[in-house]
Order: C-alpha cells, then structure tokens, then sequence
C-alpha cells in the first residue's frame, strides 16, 4: 500500500487527495474492453516510453506513467493533452515485451475523452475546419497558384457534407460547439 502511495505521489497526487481521484469504475470498464485485460500485463518495465518518437521530442509525454495511471483507476488522466500525442505509430505494440497493445488503450482514452467532452482546443480547432472547409483549413487562391508553379494537379473541390452528416449523427457538434441543421 506505501509503494502506491507514493507512485500516486510521484504522480503528482499529494497525499490527501490521490485516493479520492481514483475511480475503479474506470479502471474495471478499461480493464473489460476487448483486449483491456492485458493492461494487468504491464510491469512497468518502461520500454513504451523508452523506445516513443514522441517523448523522445516532448518531455511530458510518457506512456508508461499514463499507463500506470490507467491501472490505478485515475480517471484525471482523461483530462491531460498526453492523450492526445500518441501518433499511433506501433513503436510501443512492437517492443512490449508483455504484448500490451498500448496504441489501443491510447485510442480508447481518446474516445472515452470526447465522450465526455475534453477534446484540446487544438483539435476542436481543426474539426471545426474540416466542419466548414472540409479541409484541415482553407484552400485559398495562394495554394492554387503554388501547386501551378509545381505542375501540380488541381486540389479536388472539397466536400464536407460527409463529415458533417458524421458530425451531426454522432453528437460531435454538440461537442464543437456547432448548431445543427
């Protein structure tokens, strides 16, 4: 129980508030996903991390505190942008030695995040362009005439009605914000 406490601690949880962050509704749902039960596999060995483009580039980034963090049943976790660095490259699938599938716990951790609607600012930005431009941002006369210079093809005229119609099905946006209609 003290080697928890203090990787709660090392966590940054302080003393009087770890135990009450930790949600084991969240843990068991994580845990009884399909394929969740290899995250009781994990010891921590540190391989995820050690072996990830991305923390190798940002130093908050550590997939195996985030994992630990999923063990402990801190559902905070759903509220960091960590979440949302993995690129899903399966450098961390690859090397486990455990076979925990930690791209896919990434991706869940995403998803139980949006339903909940803590998406970074970041993203809803760049939903909210594909929404309106069906483009990540617009296309503008400037690009046109640089893809000329190139002799490169036309850039397809832009459809968004796919993604709104997604969109509005799905309830995203509600989450971005955006009436529907």
């Amino acid at each position: 129980m003290r080697r928890k406490r203090e990787e709660l601690v090392n966590l940054g949880y302080n003393k009087t508030d770890s135990v009450s962050r930790v949600d084991l509704n969240f843990k068991n749902e994580l845990l009884s996903m399909p394929g969740g039960d290899v995250l009781k596999l994990c010891y921590q060995c540190g391989l995820c991390t050690g072996s990830c483009i991305v923390s190798r580039n940002v130093d908050t980034f550590r997939p195996r505190q985030i994992l630990r963090m999923v063990q402990l049943g801190l559902k905070d976790i759903l509220k960091s942008e960590d979440i949302w660095r993995c690129v899903t490259c399966y450098t961390c699938n690859e090397r486990c030695p455990q076979g925990v599938k930690l791209t896919d716990v990434f991706t869940v951790l995403k998803n139980r995040a949006t339903q909940e609607g803590l998406l970074p600012k970041a993203i809803k930005e760049l939903l909210k362009a594909i929404h309106q431009f069906g483009w990540i941002y617009e296309m503008g006369d400037v690009q046109e005439f640089e893809r000329e210079d190139f002799e490169l093809p036309d850039i397809p005229e832009a459809s968004p009605m796919v993604f709104r119609k997604i969109a509005e099905k799905t309830g995203l946006n509600r989450l971005l914000d955006i009436e529907e209609g």
